[in-house]
């Protein structure tokens, strides 16, 4: 119980630690040593277009719904090919947003080498467990950051790297739209 207190009181200060990212991150310049570009979200060194989706690959625009307009430049999305280069972002980049049902996918270094299994016995949340989502003993947490309450989810690792295998995260039900999620 005291782990679970300690965590709705820290939500205000995740809710707002998330908006500050939302806001300034975007104009970040990657760290030193990072082997991504300038066009790479510096939040996630391992691949370039992770964490994904971000608000890193979205820019300000009041014509939509939403204020945000999808800008991935041609560079960002070419690291993702090894033999022939991608099509051209332009049909990503007429979103305002993006899916509110699609999943999450990010890296966790050290998750792979510990089998899944956080320091404090804590769990990658799997489909037939989808309730740990929303509990301290899950690995991932995935923050509505306007409501300040915790999305229950499922997550599971993509081997298409086995070395650097990413976390793949399912929302279990769509998102809401028009909202910040961390």
């Amino acid at each position: 119980r005291l782990v679970l207190l300690c965590l709705l009181a820290s939500l205000p200060f995740l809710g707002s630690a998330a908006y500050s990212a939302y806001i300034y991150l975007p104009t970040r310049n990657p760290p030193p040593g990072s082997n991504t570009g300038p066009y790479c979200d510096p939040v996630d060194d391992s691949e370039c277009l992770m964490p994904f989706p971000s608000s890193f690959f979205t820019r300000r625009d009041s014509t939509t719904d939403t204020g945000r307009r999808v800008s991935i430049s041609l560079d960002a999305l070419s690291t993702m090919y090894k033999g022939g280069g991608p099509e051209h972002p332009s049909f990503l980049n007429d979103l305002d947003g993006f899916s509110t049902g699609g999943p999450i996918v990010f890296y966790i270094e050290g998750l792979k080498e510990g089998g899944g299994i956080g320091t404090n016995g804590s769990e990658l949340p799997d489909p037939d467990h989808i309730e740990i989502s929303l509990t301290s003993q899950s690995i991932t947490l995935l923050l509505d950051v306007d409501m300040q309450v915790l999305t229950a989810h499922w997550s599971e690792f993509d081997e298409i790297d086995p070395h650097r295998p990413s976390v793949v995260m399912q929302p279990a039900t769509p998102l809401n739209h028009n909202t910040t999620y961390a």
